[in-house]
């Protein structure tokens, strides 16, 4: 941010952070209150094969032929399935038993599909805020507390909370205006 000739400067400064506990060990990272373009394209690129969203389109399908209904009716009966919310659409008993192995499937993808992208959003960090060498098949050796720790402050980011980078500007600022006790003493 340096380079630019700003006539203003950002009044919020990243912060560096420290995230983990004595279980994990405790590593020290920039929060910024935003993610740059690159975390956003790496992200982005990352999360591109969804495998969940393509095998919910096949099932779907697959019942709307089967069935002779629509696939926005299949879609709403299978979406209620899979959120465990009653419906009184006459197909719902039927879908439930007949694609059951279907629906279980997608669920399990869908389970495993959450679990990566908190390992997706925590290398995220790890590349461009840590360690730009850090190599990809070392994540299995973070503590999972790591890894969750990481991936809440990519959230965090992405949702462009700042309350952290305000908490330590008003206690920089605070202690700037503070004057010592025996100056306060005199008066």
């Amino acid at each position: 941010m340096a380079s630019l000739p700003f006539v203003v400067q950002p009044k919020l400064q990243p912060i560096i952070e420290r995230i983990g506990d004595d279980e994990s060990g405790i590593i020290e990272i920039e929060r910024k209150g935003f993610l740059s373009i690159a975390e956003k394209t790496f992200l982005q690129q990352g999360a591109g094969n969804d495998q969940v969203a393509s095998h919910l389109l096949n099932i779907i399908r697959k019942v709307s032929v089967e069935l002779k209904i629509s696939a926005d009716r299949a879609h709403d009966v299978i979406m209620d399935i899979l959120a465990n919310r009653p419906s009184k659409d006459k197909y719902y008993g039927r879908i439930s038993e007949e694609y059951a192995e279907s629906l279980a499937e997608v669920t399990q993808l869908a389970m495993q599909a959450e679990g990566k992208k908190e390992y997706l959003k925590a290398i995220c960090m790890i590349i461009h805020r840590i360690n730009s060498d850090f190599n990809v098949a070392d994540v299995s050796d973070i503590h999972p507390t790591l890894i969750s720790a990481l991936a809440q402050l990519c959230d965090d980011e992405e949702n462009k909370s700042i309350e952290r980078l305000v908490a330590s500007k008003a206690s920089s600022e605070f202690a700037k205006d503070e004057k010592p006790l025996a100056t306060l003493e005199k008066k």
